[in-house]
């Protein structure tokens, strides 16, 4: 009896120390909802984001900063040195896209699903600080990113405008006030008073084409005008804002709008993460490519492995695979065109080696476990020796296309033997040394 005493109290001691998991309460109002699906939002970006910054990715994005600084610093100190009116027009429109692409970054987070028409439509003026409380917490990143994008083009701006370089922090402060009044007229779409025809509210595009416009105003107005046009628009704006935040409670509320800006937000994201890592909202597509057969058919080697015919199928039909090299290959190939040294040129054609490898090295035992597989004995080594045949006619198409642009893009011819060479060189040292490094360390 001691015993079995002693032993309820150990059980009933041990259950005190670990009390049951208890289920997650369900938000019992509009503010709880969003603190609730803010929350799912961010475990999605922190999940997603950990897959994308591994351990390679990680060095890869650090090489690719110490690159931009470099180059950044080179092209300023070329800018510089040259005539401005030589250089005016070039400056004007490689800034004007450039903050155009800045500027339309972003979304409001809204957080309002398909199913909130029909069990949460009627909460009616509760959704109002709702979705303004999206709207803002939407604007923090993006104004983030727009500020930086302005500091980077200002010093090259300064140099063929108006614009001074006291005057940066206006030229910032009136930019964020142009995106805080971009943001706050898509929530008022909301209620019809964001512009536009009613039911057809002004996309965020068109805001975007606005501030080009008035940016390309203040780049070719003189002195003393440039500051006064962007600050008129922006006075004209956010006086248009107080005014049109009275009238909401007068006008009907567009909840199909909401659902539909906040499905087209969610497909971005998740657009955005495939292209690093699979995503169930994603699916892969497959296209056939007939104009390719006759290419794959001379892999006569390739074609007679199992998995040879297949990793040449993949990479060049499947959207999934096809678009990392493809990718990487384009990204490369425009930065050698700006490249300032035959030394930046060697290291930006082994960044896009690495970048590809890494990318694509899991293509090798992505099919491993598939039944069809499983049928056929598998040689040990096959596998490997089979993937870094199909990895050299890739890195050789990238190869052939960063030469090809190097010849043009070169300031001396000199460099280029030296510079295929070094390519050709890293690239044979990757094939050989990674690949059966990272087929060893990573079997199924």
């Amino acid at each position: 009896m001691a015993k079995q005493a002693s032993a309820g109290v150990a059980i009933d001691a041990k259950n005190r120390r670990r009390p049951p998991k208890q289920r997650q309460s369900m938000p019992k109002s509009l503010d709880e909802l969003f603190r609730f699906r803010f929350h799912k939002h961010l475990q999605e970006i922190g999940k997603y984001g950990r897959l994308i910054l591994n351990d390679h990715f990680s060095i890869i994005l650090f090489v690719l900063f110490a690159f931009g600084i470099t180059f950044y610093q080179n092209i300023l100190i070329r800018v510089q040195a040259s005539n401005p009116a030589e250089v005016r027009i070039p400056i004007i429109i490689i800034s004007l896209v450039w903050l155009a692409f800045c500027f339309n970054l972003g979304q409001p987070l809204w957080y309002t699903k398909d199913p909130d028409k029909s069990y949460l439509f009627a909460r009616g003026e509760e959704w109002t600080p709702y979705w303004l409380k999206g709207t803002l917490l939407g604007l923090i990143i993006p104004a983030i990113c727009f500020g930086v994008g302005q500091l980077i083009v200002y010093p090259f701006i300064s140099y063929v405008s108006a614009w001074q370089g006291g005057q940066i922090w206006f030229f910032i402060t009136l930019g964020l006030l142009m995106k805080l009044i971009s943001f706050l007229l898509l929530y008022l779409n909301i209620y019809d008073l964001g512009f536009g025809r009613k039911g057809s509210p002004l996309p965020q595009i068109a805001h975007t084409s606005l501030y080009t416009l008035l940016l390309l105003g203040t780049l070719v107005l003189p002195p003393g005008y440039h500051i006064g046009l962007m600050a008129s628009a922006a006075i004209l704006g956010l006086g248009y804002i107080l005014w049109a935040m009275s009238q909401r409670r007068k006008r009907w509320i567009q909840f199909d709008y909401v659902v539909h800006q906040e499905t087209l937000r969610e497909a971005k994201f998740y657009r955005l993460v495939s292209i690093f890592a699979d995503v169930p909202d994603q699916k892969v597509t497959v296209s056939r490519r007939q104009y390719l057969d006759w290419f794959l058919k001379q892999m006569g080697t390739l074609n007679q492995s199992r998995y040879g015919y297949l990793y040449m199928r993949v990479l060049f039909r499947n959207d999934a695979y096809a678009g990392i090299w493809l990718r990487v290959m384009i990204f490369v190939a425009v930065m050698l065109v700006f490249a300032p040294s035959p030394i930046f040129a060697v290291l930006l054609g082994v960044l896009g080696y690495i970048l590809t490898l890494v990318q694509l090295m899991p293509l090798m035992k992505h099919y491993q476990r598939h039944p069809i597989q499983k049928i056929y004995p598998n040689r040990a080594g096959s596998q490997v020796e089979t993937f870094r045949m199909t990895m050299t006619i890739i890195i050789g198409l990238q190869t052939a296309v960063y030469a090809l642009v190097y010849v043009f893009a070169a300031s001396e011819f000199v460099h280029v033997p030296w510079v295929i060479v070094s390519w050709i060189l890293v690239a044979a040292i990757l094939l050989m040394s990674y690949i059966p490094w990272w087929g060893r360390h990573n079997e199924i």
